[in-house]
This record gives structure tokens, C-alpha cells and sequence, in this order.
């Protein structure tokens, strides 16, 4: 089977039962899948290889690379890593898939439209292949539909910015017109 044509990802995590996870599920959705644990290895591998997508976890050993400030002792090593990254496969979609929820990491992550942040929490390995799949070909966020009951105006302008589908429905207006 030829698979020049795939995608190719990088997946960068120390954890490897979690990360097994979603490399099969990225598998299973037709992307090739290189995965390393090792921060000085993926940078090694990202500056001689392109990518499509690169995922990245923010909690990990510094390696050699980075010293324990740039990181903040390994607790924000992905975004330094992220940084670096971004600068040798600038076209690249980059991806956080992490267990940190700090607000500073989650700006950076979300501060350009080819990246994003992912709480592992939050979206299961088949959710996160497809997110992958649909980021790669351009598709960035699949729309969510919200349900908004009534004249709620506090949650309307809450909703405003949210970037995704917002379906609002009033229930008088719908009597009303019947």
C-alpha cells in the first residue's frame, strides 16, 4: 500500500500508553503518524522531515535542547517546543493535546489560526483523529449547535464570540407565528 500520498503528523509525548491512544486512531483516520517521546529527537526529526500537522504535549522533560527556564523546569517545555516548531514547518497545523490547563499555554495555542489547544480530558482519540484530519484539510473547528430557550440575553452575548454554529430558538416566536 502506498502511503507517500498520506499525511504525515508528528506526534510528540512523553506518556506512551496515552499517546498509543490517539496514534491509532490518527492511523485509523489515514494519517501517517511518526511518533517520538523525546523533545530533542522531534526537534532533530521536524528539521529534516515536513509535516501537515504537529501535536504536541506541554508537560514533558526539558531534554537537551531547552534549558529548565525555557520550560519552566518541563511544565511548559511544549511550548517552547511549539515555538521552535512553528518556525521550521511554518505551515504546519500545530496542535496542544495536554493534561495542563493554564491559561498563558492555551493563548499561545490559540493565538494563530493554524494552531490549536486540546484538553485530553475533554476529547476522546477517535474526536481528536477527526479534528486532525478535518484541521489538515483546512476545516477548523466542526460547528457545534447550541440551543438558546427564551430572551436568555446574557447567554446570547456570552455565545457571541464562541466561533461556532448558534442556533437560537424563542419559543414565543414560534407560537407566535403558528
Amino acid at each position: 500500500m502506498d502511503t507517500s500520498n498520506k499525511p504525515k503528523v508528528l506526534f510528540i509525548d512523553d506518556d506512551p500508553y496515552i499517546s498509543s491512544l490517539y496514534v491509532q486512531m490518527l492511523k485509523a483516520q489515514g494519517l501517517r503518524v511518526h511518533y517520538i517521546k523525546d523533545v530533542d529527537e522531534a526537534i532533530y526529526l521536524a528539521s529534516r522531515t515536513r509535516f501537515d500537522a504537529v501535536i504536541i504535549d506541554i508537560m514533558m522533560p526539558h531534554g537537551s535542547y531547552f534549558d529548565e527556564m525555557e520550560t519552566a523546569a518541563g511544565f511548559k517545555t511544549g511550548i517552547a517546543l511549539g515555538i521552535e516548531i512553528t518556525d521550521m514547518q511554518p505551515d504546519a497545523v500545530l496542535l496542544a493535546l495536554t493534561n495542563s490547563q493554564e491559561a498563558d499555554v492555551e493563548a499561545w495555542y490559540t493565538s494563530q489560526e493554524q494552531f490549536g489547544y486540546y484538553y485530553k480530558g475533554d476529547v476522546s482519540p477517535e474526536e481528536f483523529a477527526k479534528i486532525v484530519w478535518n484541521r489538515i484539510q483546512g476545516v477548523t473547528e466542526m460547528p457545534k449547535i447550541f440551543i438558546v430557550h427564551g430572551h436568555d440575553r446574557d447567554a446570547l452575548l456570552s455565545l457571541k464570540n464562541y466561533g461556532s454554529l448558534l442556533l437560537v430558538v424563542k419559543a414565543h416566536n414560534i407560537l407566535c407565528s403558528q
